[in-house]
């Protein structure tokens, strides 16, 4: 949870930059840093020159689709529909689950609930 806090803080650009360092073009992938952000420019389909300035920090701002193009090629997906998903989930377990025993009911959907988060923690983390 600590990092979600840290991401809330972040500006756009900041966050941006931060998904590009560590996600797209971590440290290891390439012997210099002009070579990490021409790669991170070519799996997000951006010109050299604006991976540069997210980068570096110096954009003014960063657009709503150039932040998605970004979650999306790091692998991080919107908080908010992966929480649909797993109410959805939840819900459809609770049908499938004998609705007589309402403390097996609890325990299985807490089950769930912690299952789904460590498997989301696994994927932000890694």
């Amino acid at each position: 949870m600590e990092k979600r806090s840290e991401f809330s803080k972040m500006t756009g650009v900041q966050q941006a930059s931060e998904i590009l360092q560590k996600k797209i073009a971590p440290v290891g992938l390439c012997q210099s840093v002009a070579e990490r952000i021409r790669h991170a420019s070519r799996k997000l389909g951006w010109s050299y020159s604006r991976t540069k300035e997210i980068w570096y920090r110096n954009a003014r701002a960063i657009q709503y689709e150039e932040m998605l193009k970004a979650k999306e090629v790091a692998g991080l997906a919107d908080g908010k529909q992966e929480l649909k998903d797993v109410e959805a989930l939840i819900a459809n377990a609770d049908r499938l689950i004998d609705r007589k025993n309402p403390a097996v009911k609890r325990a299985f959907r807490a089950g769930l609930r912690v299952f789904f988060g460590a498997l989301n923690r696994a994927r932000i983390e890694g």
